[in-house]
């Protein structure tokens, strides 16, 4: 099965349709394992994408899947463009005939029923130019607006928030950008008086190309949107917009999507995010890949902002989930992030602020263990994980049951297989997969735990390395 059949098969029945859900590359076998099993589904798949044939009736329950990152409907794909690597101007309009070419209504439909969509979908061109113009005034005011009350912040609210920002940068700006952005959308809405019958739709279009064209992406995007401008008679917004279009260049491969989600889906669990936060999609697919069952006892004994533990306890509500680290910073955020869950009802989770290295947990005691271990890049070390990943794993043989199985997620390869290799024979490896985490080639190792007794003392190698590090250290 490939894209175009799962086109050829969507396009004969009006009852389906064809999704794209994306995925960190290298799960992509959970989603994959979900359109089949939940959805009977035909798919296929390419890195960091799941390709699916869905009854357009079950696209709300699609929408709730913990697997995916973001939902699109597949409104086109085609191999039939020939692109030039010299002619930008012949190649552009075969982009414009594409948008001609597509059959819209179908997908514009479902994007509609799918988003709850009230206003005008096929506006007049006088419907067009009165909402261009009070769009117009709309920013006019939106700007005014804005510039008083950033007049208006104090200066000690400005203090905190840098010495908020030295702590933890990447990830307080992101949320602030994202903050500001939701804030700004929201005084926009507040300032427009229409109905929301009464508001032309408005779009943009993004393109995504790789391979050799005469043309960039934006380029791209504003051939193939002035093209359905002019079709549809659509309001042109990059930030506001309701409707986004996104063309896919591939070589001379072609496809166009229409996004189901504005977002990532995997914010959803998390409130409070922390410098190296897990996304709750990974975080679904380590526990998947784990298969937890009802009455397991699962630890994350490295929970961080309590990813891992929130994700498996909304996810798997039959298991009990336990939780904890050594920084007081990282438990007051999961349990913060935990207290945002009550009006879920979720109550199979516990947080404990404790040392990884010497967990308060009787022996045999553990079923599963899932964790996202210090890369050694923005967290951590690699000279310091090459004694934490043995002391670790030596304590979870200790708390773990016979045949226990243990998910890792981690970037410094070389100290995990070494650490595996040096507690003789507690754990084998049973799987390693390739994941994407930012960019990062991160391995996710599956371990189980053996039949071999546990030992009180440590490993002789890491005694020895103790020993070198406390000399250095005097």
């Amino acid at each position: 099965m490939n894209i175009f059949r799962l086109m050829e098969i969507s396009a004969a029945q009006a009852t389906r349709c064809t999704v794209e859900a994306t995925v960190a590359s290298g799960l992509e076998s959970v989603p994959a394992s979900e359109f089949k099993n939940a959805f009977l589904a035909e798919h296929c798949t390419s890195r960091g994408r799941v390709f699916a044939n869905v009854l357009s009736s079950q696209i709300p329950e699609v929408l709730q899947m913990r697997s995916v990152d973001n939902l699109s409907l597949v409104a086109e794909v085609t191999k039939d463009i020939t692109f030039s690597t010299a002619d930008k101007e012949q190649d552009l309009k075969k982009l414009e005939k594409l948008a001609y070419a597509i059959h819209w209504d179908k997908t514009l439909l479902l994007w509609k029923k799918s988003t709850d969509f009230h206003g005008i979908l096929y506006p007049t061109r006088d419907q067009y130019v009165a909402s261009l113009a009070v769009e117009k005034e709309l920013k006019s005011k939106l700007k005014s607006s804005l510039q008083e009350s950033v007049s208006e912040i104090d200066n000690d609210q400005n203090m905190e928030k840098e010495h908020e920002v030295q702590e933890e940068s990447q990830s307080l700006n992101n949320n602030i950008c994202r903050e500001k952005k939701a804030a700004n959308i929201l005084l926009y809405n507040q300032l427009d008086s229409r109905k929301l019958s009464e508001k032309v739709l408005k779009f943009r279009v993004t393109c995504y190309h790789t391979g050799s064209h005469a043309f960039g992406s934006q380029e791209a995007a504003t051939a193939f949107g002035g093209t359905l401008q002019d079709i549809f008679n659509w309001v042109v917004d990059l930030t506001y917009y309701d409707l986004e279009i996104v063309l896919n260049i591939k070589e001379d491969f072609v496809y166009v999507t229409v996004p189901l989600t504005k977002e990532s889906l995997h914010r959803r669990s998390i409130t409070y995010f922390g410098p190296t936060t897990l996304r709750s999609t990974i975080c679904y697919g380590m526990l998947t890949i784990a298969s937890p069952e009802v009455g397991d006892i699962i630890i994350d004994p490295l929970c961080g902002g309590g990813s891992i533990p929130i994700e498996g306890a909304l996810s798997f509500p039959g298991s009990l989930f336990l939780s904890g680290d050594i920084h007081p910073k990282a438990i007051e955020r999961t349990k913060l992030n935990i207290n945002e869950l009550t009006a879920k009802h979720v109550s199979n989770i516990d947080v404990f602020n404790w040392d990884a290295q010497k967990l308060p947990l009787k022996d045999s005691c553990i079923d599963l263990c899932v964790t996202d271990l210090p890369f050694g890049k923005r967290m951590g070390s690699k000279k310091n994980n090459s004694t934490l990943y043995v002391r670790l794993l030596f304590e979870l043989s200790r708390v773990m049951k016979t045949s226990g199985r243990a998910v890792f997620l981690t970037y410094d390869k070389g100290n995990f297989v070494r650490a595996v290799s040096t507690i003789h024979g507690l754990f084998k490896m049973i799987r390693i997969l390739t994941v994407n985490i930012g960019g990062l080639a991160a391995r996710l190792y599956v371990i189980q735990r053996t039949a071999k007794e546990y030992q009180q003392s440590l490993p002789l190698e890491v005694k020895k390395r103790r020993k070198k590090k406390n000399k250095l250290e005097k």
